[in-house]
């Protein structure tokens, strides 16, 4: 059941997330009867794509899908029939879904974009918006129907392609972007489209195949020398390889090329964490979110070293920033739920908050070890939600562990049930006055006290 908490590798080019190296750390003292272990600090090895270059997630306007790709002549959709942009003005059902979503009534336009016709002109748009939506709703199977479904109507559609490989990436199936790429990049015009390229390299890098990779960023320099997502595409993979230093060169690069972006500012934050040089790591990380404030790896970075350093408050609301921003992030979920478990260590009031927090986990990972029996121990902490422990510390027992583990749930469950057996025999005993009847003006009492015993008192917690 034990294992190390990482933070999972947000690799490429476009908010990807991706597999990850961790380093355990220490992590706070807690009572054998109130936790399993402590949870260990990861070090931190997040790092995602640019912000707002690769795979955007600001919906279409009211133009074309894209000014790059025509749309599909009306009532095609077939496979490279294409058209001049669409001269007539978008319907009107997608320009109140654009309003709609302007205005965060997500639902509404999640409607109106459904709404437009198949033969329509702007049916690749609306598609491609609502895997927008579904992306802000948390939604990433409904994103990647839409993507694909938008890549049906108009399959020269290159925002689409890199919003779905990035959604494929961030729910490990990079593997299966690879030929969607390769399938675009053999389109007229589109064999050196620096977007579609820089794309490919990080769903590479996402799939373990770093050498092409690095290939396809040097293809990308061979025709612009400037591209900086390449050479942070190049800094990853060196980093990768264990050599900070050749990553911090080619960051640096990359930040000359690009001095606002702050996935460039993300990159150097983990590169001097490898270097551990903790100022200069926090100093980036904070300049990520400086640049971008919405730049949730940026947050989940610090929330890690917050909580590498026993931070958990500010570890917490790193982490629920994170969340919000990315609602289907797993690692988000689970790091704030170890904040709220170190919280709970220092007062216990905040168990529930912690339990709850690990139960949400389990909505990613049914059955995870660590989730149940952090959600039994949180739930355990607070004489509230006894009975939300029970079920999660049975199940914990059941699914194993080392010896100190399974005591420490052992120790909690017998302590629960005995508080709550003491609790339910407290209530069958008669109360002063119960069972009495009146005579004559006078109560006549059973001969008993009519108080509980000592030993039938719910125990202090």
């Amino acid at each position: 059941m034990k294992r190390l908490l990482v933070i999972t590798l947000l690799l490429g080019c476009a908010g990807a997330q991706h597999a990850a190296r961790s380093t355990p750390v220490p992590g706070p003292a807690a009572a054998p009867a109130q936790a399993p272990r402590a949870p260990p600090a990861p070090q931190i090895a997040a790092e995602t794509g640019a912000s707002g270059t690769v795979g955007s997630r600001t919906p279409l306007g009211t133009s074309a899908p894209d000014a790059n790709a025509p749309a599909p002549a009306p009532g095609t959709g077939a496979p490279g029939a294409t058209a001049a942009r669409p001269a007539a003005p978008p319907p009107v059902a997608f320009v109140s879904a654009v309003a709609a979503f302007e205005e965060n009534r997500l639902d509404e336009a999640k409607q109106l974009f459904d709404s437009v016709p198949e033969s329509d002109p702007y049916r690749a748009a609306a598609r491609y918006n609502l895997g927008v939506i579904a992306e802000r709703q948390g939604d990433l199977p409904s994103a990647e129907r839409a993507y694909r479904e938008a890549l049906s109507v108009l399959p020269d559609y290159p925002r689409a392609l890199l919003n779905l490989s990035r959604i494929l990436r961030v729910q490990g199936k990079a593997a299966e972007a690879l030929p969607l790429y390769e399938s675009a990049l053999q389109r007229p015009g589109r064999s050196g489209d620096p977007a579609l390229l820089n794309g490919l390299a990080a769903a590479q890098r996402s799939a373990g195949q770093r050498e092409q990779a690095e290939a396809t960023a040097r293809r990308v320099l061979a025709r612009s020398r400037d591209d900086a997502e390449a050479y942070r595409t190049l800094a990853l993979c060196a980093l990768d390889q264990g050599n900070p230093r050749l990553a911090e060169l080619y960051a640096l690069t990359a930040r000359k090329r690009a001095g606002k972006d702050a996935s460039i500012a993300n990159t150097l934050g983990l590169i001097y964490l490898k270097l551990d040089e903790r100022p200069r790591a926090l100093a980036e990380l904070q300049r990520a979110l400086a640049l971008d404030p919405s730049f949730a790896p940026a947050h989940l970075n610090l929330g890690a070293l917050a909580l590498s350093s026993r931070d958990y408050a500010t570890a917490e609301k790193s982490f629920s920033r994170a969340l919000a921003l990315e609602p289907w992030s797993k690692d988000a979920a689970l790091f704030r739920a170890w904040a709220l478990d170190g919280l709970r260590a220092q007062d216990p009031r905040r168990g529930p908050e912690a339990g709850a927090a690990f139960e949400k986990v389990l909505a990613f990972q049914p059955g995870d070890p660590e989730a149940t029996c952090g959600a039994g121990f949180g739930y355990g902490a607070d004489r509230s939600s006894y009975d939300r422990a029970l079920p999660f510390l049975e199940k914990c027992l059941e699914l194993g562990g080392t010896s100190q583990e399974r005591q420490a749930a052992e120790a909690r469950l017998k302590t629960i049930q005995a508080v709550l057996a003491a609790a339910a025999a407290q209530k069958k005993e008669p109360q002063p006055g119960e069972g009495e009847v009146e005579s004559k003006g006078e109560v006549q009492g059973s001969g008993g006290s009519g108080q509980a015993e000592d030993g039938s008192s719910v125990p202090p917690q």
